[in-house]
């Protein structure tokens, strides 16, 4: 069974093909330099080319639905849909801040996976051991530090803009992941929409050609 994942909620674009056994073949790049639009369908066939997959042989779509650029999203879920129509395979969407955490293995710790929702806002979910511990929040920086009551690592783009202020409101509570772990990355996409499809398969709610 294998999985396309595809990564476009921010700059740093990625798509990634995996089975259940493991990784077969990724991409990376950054919008700042192309844009999601001129990149996607060209990489998708080089990634193909690369695990020497063929389309057909491709059995569920996974894509990131955000939050993140509105842009890049939407150019994520028009190409999702169109190869889940053309090929008549589902196409799954995996939550943006849980791809984040997926970054992370997993350790006894709480993990805040985090975006940056601009204007003095944060999105932001927390988790232990990959399980989601909290729902998914919108709020300023004042409301999240309230939230936090126990060691806790932080770790996506939206620790950038206010770790600083983070660490002056929570000191040594306070933990960061390696920058390489803030960026949302297509392989875990892929792998949590593969396990997501496991599931729906299993209980029959498989929809075709929309998100899922």
């Amino acid at each position: 069974m294998i999985a396309l994942g595809i990564e476009t909620s921010t700059p740093a674009g990625s798509l990634s093909l995996v089975s259940e056994e493991g990784t077969l073949a990724s991409s990376f790049y950054s919008s700042l330099h192309l844009r999601h639009s001129s990149w996607i369908i060209g990489e998708i066939d080089h990634i193909l080319m690369l695990s020497s997959i063929k389309l057909s042989e491709i059995s569920v779509i996974a894509v990131s639905t955000g939050p993140g650029s509105f842009s890049g999203l939407r150019v994520g879920y028009a190409t999702a849909q169109g190869l889940s129509a053309g090929l008549d395979i589902p196409v799954i969407g995996v939550p943006t801040l849980d791809v984040i955490c997926h970054n992370i293995c997993e350790k006894d710790i709480q993990v805040c996976s985090t975006i940056d929702g601009r204007k003095d806002k944060i999105h932001i979910a927390l988790y232990r051991k990959q399980r989601m511990v909290s729902d998914y929040i919108t709020c300023d920086l004042s409301s999240l530090t309230s939230l936090i009551d126990q060691e806790t690592l932080f770790v996506g783009p939206g620790v950038g803009a206010y770790k600083d202020r983070i660490k002056e409101k929570l000191g040594a509570s306070a933990f960061f992941s390696h920058p390489f772990h803030n960026i949302p990355q297509a392989t875990s996409v892929a792998f949590l929409g593969l396990i997501a499809f496991k599931r729906k398969k299993e209980s029959s709610q498989l929809v075709y050609g929309h998100l899922d």
